[in-house]
């Protein structure tokens, strides 16, 4: 198992995926609570905060030379808390979301058979490819729509 030295572990970019990990409760919080549209809005404004963080953490990790190996792993499980999270509060209200959170479970569930996979043949890939990156985009869009 490798491990993380304190260097890659504090870096900026590995801050802001704690930070959205730590965000993830609250906005689950404020929006099961809500009861008024403005209690809403404030969960939504959290969520809206945790994905402009998401867009700014790889920019900054690439520009000030600190990709880390623990960063490759911590954005995409943030993203992924996040996602899930984001589909439970909503299905709270809208049940057929859960619908949805069964082809998320499902899609994940073949990234790590896979991913798996290559770790046994050890092959690795050097971060997300670009269709995932866009799935994750549009993922996260509906979801905040939704949300909305």
């Amino acid at each position: 198992m490798k491990r993380f030295n304190k260097k890659d572990i504090f870096t900026i970019p590995n801050i802001i995926g704690y930070i959205r990990i730590l965000l993830i409760p609250v906005f689950c919080w404020l929006y099961v609570t809500a009861q008024e549209p403005k209690d809403y809005l404030l969960a939504a404004g959290v969520v809206l905060f945790s994905s402009f963080t998401d867009l700014f953490d790889g920019m900054i990790a690439r520009k000030f030379n600190q990709v880390t190996e623990l960063g490759k792993i911590l954005d995409p499980v943030a993203d992924k808390l996040t996602h899930g999270a984001l589909a439970v509060c909503l299905a709270t209200r809208y049940p057929l979301m859960w619908a949805l959170i069964a082809l998320m479970l499902l899609k994940e569930g073949y990234m790590a058979v896979m991913g798996l996979h290559f770790l046994k043949q050890d092959k690795m890939l050097d971060g997300a490819m670009w269709f995932g990156k866009v799935c994750t985009a549009i993922l996260f869009a509906g979801l905040c729509c939704l949300f909305f």
